[in-house]
């Protein structure tokens, strides 16, 4: 037995039911809207970031609220994608003009972003993106090579125990 079996059988009230479904989807899709984009970035899901800014909805370096709409705690979309891990964002923002040295809310720069995330598999390669367009560090003061950031990620890392991601 399928759903259709269970549907009234005059048109009207197919129409009335097949409206109610596209309004409900509607509603869940505007819920889903409504989680804030660096969250999502956050959690790898940089496409709605992505396509806000190839559309003109928002500018490449304009700082995306970072736990929830009322919050006053902000990322730029690069921070976030940093954050994600997702390096081909990255690539596309820093060629869309993205400032490597733009700092969110926290003061903390794309390079401290990126040294943050030193569990990241991507996380060298951004920081040698990010260095070649003279990125600084604001947080981890002295960072001026890849050396220096696989030194500061080491650091970073003595705590966790976990191996830092090397260039290979």
């Amino acid at each position: 037995m399928n759903i259709v079996s269970f549907l009234p059988s005059s048109a009207t009230s197919r129409r009335l039911i097949g409206s109610l479904l596209l309004a409900s989807a509607g509603l869940l899709g505007a819920c889903a809207a409504t989680e804030p984009i660096a969250v999502l970035a956050l959690h790898g899901k940089t496409e709605p970031l992505m396509d806000m800014i190839r559309s003109g909805r928002i500018g490449v370096d304009e700082p995306q609220p970072w736990k929830d709409r009322a919050s006053s705690a902000s990322a730029t979309p690069l921070c976030a994608a940093i954050s994600a891990g997702r390096q081909d964002a990255v690539h596309e923002l820093l060629a869309r003009g993205a400032n490597a040295n733009k700092a969110c809310t926290t003061h903390h720069t794309p390079l401290d972003w990126t040294i943050e995330t030193f569990y990241q598999p991507a996380a060298l390669d951004i920081a040698g993106l990010l260095l070649a367009r003279g990125a600084v560090a604001a947080v981890y003061q002295g960072v001026q090579s890849l050396a220096d950031v696989e030194a500061a990620m080491a650091r970073k890392n003595t705590a966790l125990g976990e191996p830092v991601p090397r260039k290979g």
